[in-house]
């Protein structure tokens, strides 16, 4: 049986492509054991779904666990694991321990590739807490020292697995990597994991919603302010955001004190197990984000949630969206930059538009492509090259 030691740098359980990538390599028969950061959990070695968990900074601070270059606990911890466990190939996740993996690695000769979920150096540029401090200011904003950790981790690697066609063309094109290195694993759902899906839709009164943590990156501010003024016009419309985040008490504000008050609600913090009701209460799933180097780079897993539960998408202009809904017409593609192209495409999907002939694309899309069982499929073929 082929071992294969997958590094993550935060806690684990649970991060859902992790849980994915790992629970499906086991399924299959691979022998699959997490490096992961301690999170003040009980044991430093557990075993879940027949998958060995192992934690770094075990009763250390959190401090000295910090997942970023150079740092002596890790390196101990991954050439350690290294040594007990003896790998057939190691799979670290995104660019901050990647140097140090793939050093370690090939020390003991032993392939390496990266799960690289998202344009991370991008992502640090959007994020509020790299832009609270003049020390993180200076790292990741003057110094784009993220973008230096990047290009040392993407040269040291055997392969690449990325998230969208997008993230492939810019390594290819930003560092000359061989596309025959490169395979993406979208971060769609099962196949089985929603019973229900959205088959008819009152046009009477259209439920508009969101999922997952607001940050800046994800920004929901200009469709709130274009959902205000779509109230002026249309009261028979309702927007629903699950979930909490560093934006989010901007976003109470704003509808607190606009005259729509009463049409948007904010459901708070959820369980993934409870994705399937919330989905259930939505008749359009919202994906308005900014177009940024984050965005234009990466595919949020949202999308293929709309998709699979028959749900018409409204998202903005990233070059992602744009491809999926030109080759899925499941939705719409608005410029959200602009708050009145929002309150228009609003009362356009509540008035005019076929909402069922999109929910059906989009589940279609779903069934036949944009599962996680496919993008396993083609993932496993990858790995099993470095095997």
């Amino acid at each position: 049986m082929k071992k294969i030691l997958y590094i993550w740098k935060g806690p684990y359980p649970w991060d859902i492509r992790v849980a994915k990538i790992c629970n499906s390599l086991t399924d299959t028969g691979f022998n699959t054991t997490i490096l992961c950061r301690w999170n003040g959990e009980v044991d430093e070695i557990t075993e879940k779904n027949k998958i060995k968990i192992i934690r770094v900074g075990y009763n250390l601070k959190p401090s000295f666990s910090l997942p970023i270059p150079n740092n002596p606990i890790w390196q101990k911890s991954i050439k350690n694991t290294i040594k007990e466990i003896k790998p057939d190939l190691i799979i670290v996740r995104e660019i901050m321990l990647a140097k140090d993996a793939a050093v370690i690695s090939k020390k003991f000769n032993i392939p390496i590739i990266m799960d690289m979920a998202e344009n991370y150096p991008a992502a640090m540029k959007d994020w509020k807490k790299y832009r609270r401090t003049l020390l993180s200011k200076l790292l990741i904003h003057k110094l784009n020292v993220p973008e230096k950790v990047e290009k040392t981790a993407v040269k040291n690697m055997d392969g690449i697995i990325t998230v969208c066609f997008e993230q492939n063309q810019r390594l290819i094109e930003k560092y000359n990597i061989n596309e025959n290195k490169l395979c993406v694993a979208h971060n769609t759902p099962y196949l089985n994991q929603f019973n229900n899906f959205k088959k008819e839709f009152n046009k009477d009164y259209l439920v508009f919603g969101h999922h997952g943590y607001t940050t800046d990156e994800k920004s929901l501010v200009n469709f709130v302010k274009g959902f205000i003024k779509a109230c002026e016009i249309d009261k028979n419309i309702e927007l629903r955001i699950a979930g909490n985040g560093e934006s989010i008490d901007y976003l109470k504000d704003l509808a607190t004190n606009s005259n729509a008050k009463n049409n948007i609600f904010f459901t708070g913090s959820y369980d993934y197990n409870e994705l399937e009701k919330i989905l259930n209460s939505y008749d359009v799933g919202i994906l308005p984000y900014q177009v940024s180097d984050f965005n234009n780079y990466t595919i949020h897993n949202k999308i293929f949630d709309f998709f699979a539960f028959g749900l018409p998408v409204f998202v903005s202009m990233t070059n992602p969206f744009i491809r999926l809904i030109n080759e899925t017409k499941a939705g719409v593609t608005v410029d959200c930059q602009r708050t009145e192209n929002i309150t228009e495409n609003i009362i356009k999907l509540k008035n005019q538009l076929n909402l069922n002939d999109m929910g059906y694309n989009g589940r279609k899309a779903f069934l036949n492509k944009y599962h996680w069982e496919q993008d396993f499929n083609n993932l496993k073929k990858f790995i099993e090259r470095y095997l």
